[in-house]
């Protein structure tokens, strides 16, 4: 029986919010330190959260995002321990090809078993990501959305949440754990395993 792995993409593999947050720096200056205390996504004005949506629907700008440190290494060690990746997404169908040539030019693509995107940015993300888990019931998930974190985790689905400051009052349970990113989620996890090889990555 396959064992998968669903792995979320923007800022768990990538970091997205904050390179949004970091290109507009001179416009978000004109805002209150609330507008994006609980990232880019989550603001609670709609014009700051366009800043992200017009970026992440451009092919160009898709491809000049570099993954997180530690990426390479969280992916190539599950794949070591028979993990299937399943990359799942919020982006959409049109940025496929841009996210798997950006996948490529890091070497991540070489890990990866398939990629889901949302088929329109109408679907709800929290429904989209549960569909898929129930779906597909993989061993472990990687998110940085502690709201489908938590909804997973209720149904004793193990999930690791990245900690981000949209995910302050997530809290941890028995199928909920929270890392300080992928790499952490990633070495926890498989450190848990019996036996692991992998007791000793710092």
């Amino acid at each position: 029986m396959e064992k998968i792995a669903l792995v979320d993409i923007d800022d768990t593999s990538v970091p997205v919010d904050e390179i949004v947050q970091q290109e507009h720096q001179a416009e978000l200056k004109n805002y209150p330190p609330e507008a994006t205390a609980k990232g880019i996504l989550n603001s609670p004005y709609p014009e700051i959260r366009a800043l992200r949506q017009k970026l992440i629907v451009n092919p160009d700008w898709i491809r000049s995002l570099v993954p997180y440190k530690g990426t390479f290494e969280s992916y190539q060690y599950l794949v070591e321990n028979g993990y299937q990746i399943v990359v799942a997404s919020a982006r959409t169908e049109l940025v496929r090809q841009a996210t798997i040539d950006c996948f490529n030019k890091f070497g991540l693509a070489q890990f990866v078993k398939r990629y889901i995107f949302r088929s329109t940015p109408r679907l709800d993300v929290q429904d989209f990501k549960l569909g898929i888990n129930q779906h597909l019931q993989p061993e472990v998930t990687f998110e940085d959305n502690g709201l489908v974190g938590q909804r997973l985790a209720e149904g004793k689905k193990l999930v690791y949440i990245i900690q981000k400051p949209w995910n302050q009052g997530v809290v941890e349970g028995d199928h909920l754990r929270l890392c300080s990113s992928l790499y952490h989620g990633v070495t926890d996890f498989l450190s848990r395993l019996t036996p692991s090889p992998y007791n000793q990555i710092p």
